[in-house]
């Protein structure tokens, strides 16, 4: 199970291998930014990292971590 985290423990990259030339379709990898303990949920960022304001429809965040932007973009 994956959930939001305004400081996630993953990153999520698209990776395109193994693919025929004519259709690259990527894979999704998630990386891991730090040691995951066992049974630890695993979280991502739902905002792309190059958001830095609140856009006019955004939702508020409740992820809880002290880095917590308060938002989440609803596209």
């Amino acid at each position: 199970m994956t959930s939001h985290s305004c400081a996630p423990n993953l990153e999520v990259f698209l990776a395109v291998w193994d693919n025929i030339p004519e259709t690259p379709t990527p894979y999704i990898v998630f990386v891991a930014r730090e040691d995951i303990d066992a049974y630890t949920e695993f979280t991502f960022d739902y905002v792309s990292s190059d958001d830095s304001e609140r856009p006019p429809n955004a939702m508020d965040c409740f992820c809880g971590v002290e880095e917590c932007r308060g938002w989440l973009s609803s596209h």
